[in-house]
C-alpha cells in the first residue's frame, strides 16, 4: 500500500513502474509520465491527470472517477474494470486501446478519440460525447448515452471524419 493522497508530482517520470493498491486521490499530477506502467486497483480519484502519458500501460480496476485526464495519451492500453465516472476526458486518445467491463457514465469526451479501439461492455450512459470520434473502433455490449445497448459490432470511417452512433 502507498499513500500519495494530495502529492504533488508533476511531470514525475514513472515508466514501467508498479502500482498497486495506491491512492493518488486529489495529487496533481499533471504531464505524468507512466508509460509502460502496472496499475492495479489503484485510486485516482479528482486527481489532476492533465496531459499524463499511460500508453501502452496494463490496469486492473484503477479507479478514475472526478479525475482530469484532459489531453492525456491513454493509447495501447489495456484496462479492466475502470471507472472513468465523471471525469474530463476532453482530447484524450485510446488508439489501439482494449477497454473492458469499464464505465463512462456522465464523463465528459469531447473531441476524445477511440481510433481502432475494443470497447467490451463498457458504459457511456449520460457520457458527453460531442466530437467523439470511433474510426475503425469495435464494440460489444456497450452501453451509449440514450441507455440502448450496441450488441457487437465494427465502427468504420473514413479517415477524418466522424463515426455517428446510433439513436434510440
Amino acid at each position: 500500500l502507498c499513500n500519495f493522497t494530495n502529492a504533488k508530482l508533476q511531470g514525475a517520470q514513472m515508466v514501467r513502474s508498479h502500482l498497486a493498491d495506491c491512492d493518488f486521490s486529489d495529487a496533481n499530477l499533471e504531464n505524468l509520465l507512466l508509460e509502460g506502467a502496472q496499475i492495479d486497483k489503484t485510486k485516482f480519484q479528482r486527481a489532476n491527470l492533465r496531459g499524463v502519458n499511460l500508453r501502452g500501460s496494463e490496469m486492473l480496476s484503477p479507479e478514475f472517477s472526478h479525475a482530469d485526464l484532459r489531453e492525456s495519451n491513454l493509447s495501447l492500453i489495456s484496462c479492466i474494470e475502470s471507472n472513468f465516472d465523471d471525469a474530463d476526458l476532453r482530447e484524450a486518445y485510446f488508439t489501439g486501446s482494449e477497454l473492458s467491463f469499464c464505465s463512462f457514465s456522465q464523463a465528459q469526451l469531447t473531441k476524445t478519440r477511440f481510433t481502432r479501439a475494443v470497447l467490451g461492455r463498457c458504459n457511456f450512459s449520460q457520457a458527453k460525447l460531442k466530437y467523439t470520434v470511433f474510426p475503425g473502433a469495435y464494440f460489444y455490449e456497450t452501453i451509449w448515452t440514450n441507455g440502448k445497448k450496441l450488441g457487437t459490432g465494427f465502427v468504420s470511417a473514413p479517415k477524418n471524419r466522424t463515426v455517428h452512433l446510433p439513436r434510440g
